[in-house]
């Protein structure tokens, strides 16, 4: 495993490449003042994801960094879903037609029960923060697939009215620098899930934030 001093680098890569794209969705609110082709679906899986994961802020403190990013995550992400929900123009040009995807049924629901399942064969015998922490890895596996599904209905619209409808670049830049992530934490996941005996599904976006420090 690659460290600088006492950051691994694949924790330190994962990190930055979901805060660029937090930043990049931030400012691409603000300027353009449209959700046009922003899955708020997506945003709100990525605030329960790291809400459940993060939950030990309360509990430990492991570093200054680590307290920030966790912070960062939550509060931007929060941030976004507020925007999008409660502030005009975004939340009359936000299209719910085109975000149809039963995040709570599809995604939230079986992650949970997936975790629960895990946890009841696995070491810790329903330990709710080891629930919390398997619920997150598995949920955050499938958090881009609303913004996806969001994407590839503005093209299906485009094509039938022939009207521009395709969502800025800024959208796929986003999805890009988010979806990208696992393959420089793959390494780094492969140690975690060893080590945690966590369950074995999946790369994650910034897990890497309390990778060393898992309360576990």
């Amino acid at each position: 495993m690659i460290v600088w001093g006492n950051m691994n680098v694949f924790r330190f890569v994962g990190d930055m490449s979901h805060v660029f794209s937090i930043i990049v969705l931030l400012l691409r609110l603000r300027v353009a003042k449209n959700a046009n082709g922003i899955s708020l679906k997506t945003q709100e899986l990525f605030l329960i994801v790291f809400v459940s994961r993060y939950i030990d802020l309360f509990t430990r403190f492991y570093s200054l960094y680590n307290t920030f990013m966790k912070i960062a995550y939550i509060c931007s992400t929060a941030t976004i879903v507020y925007m999008i929900r409660k502030t005009e123009p975004l939340k009359s040009t936000y299209d719910k037609t085109q975000d149809s995807f039963k995040h709570l049924e599809f995604a939230v629901a079986p992650s949970f029960g997936l975790a629960c399942v895990w946890n009841l064969f696995g070491p810790h015998r329903f330990d709710i923060m080891e629930i919390l922490w398997d619920f997150s890895i598995i949920l955050e596996s499938i958090t881009i697939i609303p913004q996806l599904i969001t994407l590839q209905r503005y093209r299906e619209v485009e094509n039938l009215t022939s009207e521009v409808t395709e969502p800025p670049p800024e959208v796929y830049l986003t999805v890009i620098a988010t979806g990208k992530t696992p393959d420089f934490d793959d390494d780094n996941t492969a140690v975690v899930d060893a080590d945690d005996n966590g369950p074995p599904c999946c790369g994650s976006i910034d897990l890497e934030i309390s990778d060393d420090e898992n309360p576990n």
